[in-house]
C-alpha cells in the first residue's frame, strides 16, 4: 500500500500512478474480494487486540472469542508520523498498542481484554522495574 500512498504526496496537480501504485491497488482489490468475514460484536464474549507494528505503519485487530476461536470485529492501521518511524521497535510496538487501544476504546471501555504482540522483549519489560525504561515506553 506504501505506493499508493506515496502517490498521494506533493502538489495537487495532474495525478499520475506509479506502475507500483497500480500493481497495489491491484492487490488491495483482491484481498478486499477475498476479505474476512467480521463478526458482529456480542458483549458478552471476551474481546483480544492483535497488534503489529512495522517502520511506517501500526495495526491491531479486535477479536472476539466465538466457539473458542479467535474471530475478527474490527481492523485498525495508522501510518506513523517521521518522528514516529523513528522510534526503536521497542518503542513503536507499544505506541501500536497505545493507538489500538485508542481506536477501540469505545468497545473496550468496561471490559476485560487481553493484548497479543509478537514482540517477545515487550512482554519482558512489562515484568520489569520502570526505573529501567524512559517514560514514554512504561
Amino acid at each position: 500500500m506504501q505506493p499508493l500512498t506515496d502517490s498521494l504526496k506533493g502538489k495537487s496537480e495532474e495525478f499520475k500512478l506509479s506502475s507500483d501504485a497500480v500493481e497495489s491497488i491491484k492487490r488491495l482489490k483482491d484481498k478486499l474480494a477475498k476479505a474476512t468475514m467480521l463478526m458482529y460484536p456480542n458483549s458478552l464474549s471476551p474481546l483480544a487486540l492483535m497488534v503489529n507494528a512495522s517502520d511506517k505503519p501500526v495495526g491491531g485487530i479486535l477479536n472476539q472469542l466465538v466457539r473458542n476461536a479467535w474471530k475478527p470485529t474490527a481492523f485498525f492501521s495508522k501510518r506513523l508520523a517521521p518522528a514516529e518511524t523513528r522510534y526503536s521497535t521497542f518503542g513503536r510496538e507499544p505506541l501500536a498498542i497505545y493507538l489500538t487501544i485508542k481506536h477501540f476504546r469505545h468497545m473496550l471501555e468496561d471490559r476485560e481484554f487481553i493484548v497479543f504482540t509478537d514482540h517477545k522483549p515487550l512482554a519482558n519489560a512489562l515484568k520489569a522495574r520502570a526505573d529501567k525504561y524512559s517514560p514514554r515506553e512504561v
